[in-house]
């Protein structure tokens, strides 16, 4: 007998879902979406904190060292591109003389 009131109490339950859905009613409560945005902020800084703990970083002395390699490329290129405007600004002169 407990089964079968069971059995009924689900189904009298799922009846009424379905019924207060047709009419528009929920009994669930609608959730603040201003909170729900700011819950989703917190959730994001939570994980960016725990990302940033797998991080590895490097120490001083490599980045010293990478820190040299950019700034030598990157004068090696300022040197080849201001050769390179420097030719063609002289080929410019001879060509409108």
């Amino acid at each position: 007998m407990a089964k079968d009131a069971s059995q009924r109490a689900k189904k009298n339950t799922a009846v009424d879902k379905t019924a207060n859905a047709k009419n528009g009613k929920t009994n669930e409560k609608k959730s603040n979406k201003f909170v729900n945005f700011f819950k989703k902020i917190g959730e994001g800084f939570r994980k960016l904190k725990s990302e940033l703990k797998k991080v590895t970083w490097p120490n001083f002395k490599d980045v010293l060292k990478q820190t040299s390699v950019v700034l030598f490329v990157t004068f090696v290129f300022l040197v080849v591109v201001g050769c390179i405007d420097l030719g063609l600004t002289e080929i410019l002169k001879l060509l409108v003389a």
